[in-house]
């Protein structure tokens, strides 16, 4: 996961990211939003929260707003 969030970023694609992972440390949290992930799901994750994510992220690109919200776990 590190590595690609690190070959995104080299490459300078502009593409909305969750990274999914079963390590739960601030460190790895901070480590994936500077390389731009735009989530952090922890495992086991809930398939509603990451539908939830996933559909959020898709409002942002298309300009939806109202989509948007707060979804209660960690994110970034």
């Amino acid at each position: 996961g590190v590595e690609i969030l690190k070959w995104i970023k080299d490459q300078g694609l502009k593409v909305k990211t969750i990274m999914v992972t079963g390590v739960e440390t601030s460190e790895a949290v901070e480590e994936a939003k500077c390389l731009g992930s735009d989530d952090y799901i922890t495992k086991p994750l809930s398939l509603e929260y990451l539908e939830q994510s996933v559909a959020q992220r898709v409002a942002a690109l298309s300009g939806d707003s109202s989509k948007e919200k707060d979804l209660g776990q960690t994110s970034i």
